[in-house]
């Protein structure tokens, strides 16, 4: 009887049995705000479902939107922040649908509700934060933040600057 219990012992504690809590009783981390990325890309998590992608050897930084109001993706992503729960983008030259190519554009995206705006003056842009009543919004170079992720492996953005 004491070998079948520590077999089964044995058994339960080489398992890797995965739990959503840790040792300590904290709740763990989602996957998708911890994960850095594969062998052939590096990711910065936004808001679930949004992340920025990089592909190794790339330096430019690709958002992926959800709705096929402006477009597909946003490319040339240089400045991101994350304000609750909505997601601002500056981006260099981008496609928007419709064949437009602006040098620059700026985005908005609620992430709750998949909202998805885009805009090729950063005046209008902040009007329509003001709108939103979003004030004292900045932008963080993408790198920067990708950067901070990979030394603290989670990205805390009211803390960055």
């Amino acid at each position: 009887m004491k070998f079948v219990c520590f077999c089964l012992f044995l058994l339960f504690n080489s398992c890797n049995i995965k739990s959503d809590r840790s040792n300590s009783g904290k709740k763990s981390a989602d996957k998708f705000y911890t994960d850095q990325g594969d062998w052939d890309d590096s990711r910065i998590p936004l808001i679930k479902p949004y992340e920025l992608i990089r592909l190794k050897g790339d330096s430019q930084w690709i958002m992926s939107l959800f709705t096929t109001s402006i477009n597909v993706s946003i490319t040339n992503v240089i400045e991101v922040n994350v304000l609750d729960s909505i997601i601002i983008v500056h981006s260099g030259e981008t496609n928007f649908i419709g064949g437009v190519n602006p040098k620059e554009a700026w985005f908005i995206v609620l992430a709750n509700t998949k909202i998805e705006k885009g805009f090729t003056k950063r005046r209008d842009f902040e009007k329509e934060l003001l709108a939103m009543h979003v004030g004292n919004a900045f932008f963080i170079k993408a790198n920067s933040v990708y950067s901070s992720f990979t030394k603290n492996k989670i990205i805390k953005w009211k803390t960055l600057k």
